[in-house]
């Protein structure tokens, strides 16, 4: 079977991202261009993707935009992001603070861009949470990790919990930033 990847990462909305993970106004991709499985050989599970995401950006694209012209006539040097799709987070992703007994771990394995985690941990060894401070996952399975897997860490103190049941992707990302970050306690 053959297959082809890359494009622009993308959001769950299906819109381009720049570098800074900003939606890109406008611009949409659907398909194998920026798949969540751009880093994964996945045979067939591209036709799944296809199809969804075509869906998405069709409804996405045809939703009429306050910042366009209704009529043909107009300037879109001057467009600006439909405020319902904005990021989830104006956070600089690129800058996160630590506070005492605070770690920040990373995964390049979730549906999307990645996953950066920051993990508090008690004076005795404890896992006492886990903040997902970026993500990228699907508005639905994903979104359901990313609430309940830092909870079952916790809970269990532990990155070696079960999986979210249809978040299998996702919950693996989570776990491994999990452990990256509780690999730096000292």
């Amino acid at each position: 079977m053959l297959n082809t990847q890359g494009g622009g990462r993308r959001n769950g909305h299906c819109q381009v991202v720049d570098p800074n993970g900003n939606p890109i106004p406008h611009l949409y991709e659907a398909g194998e261009l920026g798949s969540p499985f751009v880093n994964k050989y996945t045979t067939g599970g591209n036709i799944a993707d296809c199809l969804i995401s075509g869906k998405i950006v069709g409804e996405n694209a045809a939703t009429l935009k306050q910042d366009l012209p209704v009529s043909g006539s107009g300037n879109f040097t001057d467009a600006k992001i439909n405020p319902d799709f904005q990021a989830e987070s104006d956070e600089d992703h690129n800058h996160y603070t630590l506070g005492k007994n605070q770690y920040l771990g990373y995964s390049n394995k979730g549906m999307g861009d990645g996953v950066v985690v920051r993990t508090t941990v008690s004076d005795e060894g404890n896992i006492e949470n886990v903040g997902i401070l970026k993500q990228t996952e699907s508005d639905d399975y994903g979104l359901k990790a990313i609430k309940e897997l830092p909870k079952k860490i916790v809970a269990k103190n532990t990155y070696n919990v079960d999986a979210v049941s249809g978040a299998s992707q996702t919950s693996r990302a989570i776990k491994e930033a999990v452990k990256d970050s509780l690999s730096k306690v000292k």
